[in-house]
Parts: structure tokens; C-alpha cells; sequence
């Protein structure tokens, strides 16, 4: 199972409300990560950029073991 939480943080949302989540995701064993209400994951905007990047080199003639070095 997945370890990240992704706590999405609104405009409304006060302090006391943010630290009891996070603290319930601590508690859970999981790890809370703060984000804004936007597209998609934040472990796939992060991953994104790098497969690009790897599917380019590919592209560009890079063997597996290069890219994936």
C-alpha cells in the first residue's frame, strides 16, 4: 500500500485542521504531504518531468541500462 497522503489544502483550512490530519496520517504510519488543490498526484507531477526525460533519451539512442543508470 501506499504510504503517501496527499493532505489537499484549501483556501479555507486553518492551521488546527492541517496539524490534525497530519497527525492522523502519522498515526496511520503514512506520510503526509501537503498540497494545493491542482491536477493530478504530486508523486506524478514529480515522476513526469524525469520519464520525459527518459523517453527522450531513448528516442535519442540511449541504451536501457544508460537511462535507467
Amino acid at each position: 500500500l501506499m504510504r503517501l497522503v496527499e493532505v489537499v489544502r484549501g483556501a479555507a483550512t486553518d492551521r488546527p485542521s492541517l496539524e490534525a490530519i497530519l497527525e492522523l496520517t502519522r498515526a496511520m504510519g503514512k506520510v503526509g504531504v501537503v498540497v494545493g488543490n491542482c491536477d493530478g498526484f504530486v508523486g506524478n507531477r514529480v515522476l513526469d518531468p524525469y520519464s520525459y526525460e527518459a523517453s527522450f533519451m531513448l528516442e535519442e539512442g540511449a541504451l536501457p541500462p544508460q537511462v535507467d543508470g
